[in-house]
């Protein structure tokens, strides 16, 4: 194999010798490993090859700025965990966890005699000012299109799996 499947590297006549010939020199994974890894077969089967990360020069090495493929096998193994949770419960738990920081980081309102003004967000338990109130109508409205959108992306989900399903069985039926 001379390309990697996860970073692109492609090995150099330089790696022969130095780095086994089934391991990538640049983000040190196993080739074997990342072409059986539920990313590569699932998400990105229909890639030929994953997007290479930018060439670094050594100085920006040195300062720390370049990465080495391990960010990218991260987010690689991310989207595997993803993938095995299902995007359904992915995202009743991704709209779960928005909301509670929606909650954590609520907006504040000021009420005076001329109205109800909007004076920023800040965490719940330190208010921007002291006569500043959480804006309730505002954070459901917010916690509303949150979950409105979340319904729309769980139900159009549901809509493909119907019609994949359909395709597998040979039900042609438009319905």
């Amino acid at each position: 194999m001379k390309t990697c499947p996860s970073c692109g590297y492609e090995r150099q006549q330089k790696d022969e010798g130095i780095i086994p010939a089934t391991e990538c020199p640049k983000c040190g994974i196993i080739y074997e490993k990342a072409i059986n890894s539920p990313v590569h077969k699932g998400i990105y089967a229909h890639h030929d090859k994953m997007i290479p990360e930018k060439e670094s020069s050594q100085n920006e090495v040195s300062k720390g700025g370049a990465t080495d493929g391990r960010t990218r096998n991260i987010l690689q193994s991310c989207l595997a965990y993803i993938g095995e949770m299902g995007i359904k419960n992915f995202t009743i738990v991704a709209t779960l966890m928005v909301i509670v920081l929606m909650c954590i980081y609520p907006p504040w309102a000021v009420n005076t005699t001329r109205g109800n003004y909007h004076v920023g967000y800040a965490l719940v338990f330190l208010p921007p000012t002291e006569r500043a109130s959480v804006d309730l109508i505002r954070l459901i409205v917010q916690c509303a299109v949150v979950v409105t959108i979340a319904t729309l992306v769980i139900y159009m989900v549901d809509i493909t799996d119907q019609k994949k399903r359909r395709r597998e069985s040979g039900d042609n039926d438009i319905r």
